[in-house]
């Protein structure tokens, strides 16, 4: 681990704080923070989540990072799909019957905020909180699938980090991510 990671790592005890934060209140920072939890999503990527990119069946619940109508995905790997475990199951839960929108995060938006200033909010809150930014969950959530010793196509699969290779269409399967995901909740 890189010692400016190291810093960046959420220790059980932050996740459990958190996860009673989380419990507590329903707002855009508890239902943000939660999905991030074990998705290792970026903020944008889940705010503009659309109720079509959200499959909450009892057996493999996932959420699909991609284009939509709010939202442009740029980097053709960072489109994934990506299993729902743990708190971050449970804020989708609570997003799904809290919202009345296509756009289930825009009920939680006030009208002509920004992103980077929605993003400032939620950081300016963590630091409070855990002294750890949004950014810690993505870095927390690799090194917890480490732990575990979860092979790294896996890890980049999940987090859309890596470059799929052209010669063989080896697809991960939600099932295969969902029972990595699994062991670290």
């Amino acid at each position: 681990i890189l010692k400016s990671q190291k810093n960046k790592i959420l220790s059980d005890e932050e996740i459990g704080y958190i996860s009673k934060i989380i419990d507590q209140e329903v707002s855009l920072f508890t239902l943000s923070v939660g999905v991030m939890v074990n998705t290792g999503c970026s903020l944008s990527e889940i705010v503009g989540l659309s109720k079509s990119d959200i499959n909450l069946n009892q057996y493999a619940p996932y959420i699909i990072i991609r284009d939509n109508n709010l939202r442009k995905i740029y980097n053709i790997y960072k489109k994934r799909t990506i299993p729902l475990v743990g708190i971050s199951l449970n804020s989708m839960q609570v997003l799904l019957r809290s919202s009345t929108s296509e756009f289930p995060f825009q009920d939680f938006i006030e009208k002509g905020f920004e992103l980077k200033k929605i993003e400032n909010k939620i950081n300016f809150k963590l630091k409070k909180l855990i002294k750890k930014t949004h950014h810690s969950f993505r870095v927390t959530l690799i090194e917890r699938l480490k732990m575990i010793n979860c092979p790294e196509e896996i890890i980049s699969e999940i987090l859309g980090i890596k470059s799929r290779n052209i010669f063989y269409n080896n697809q991960i399967s939600i099932e295969m991510k969902l029972s990595w995901l699994n062991q670290i909740i």
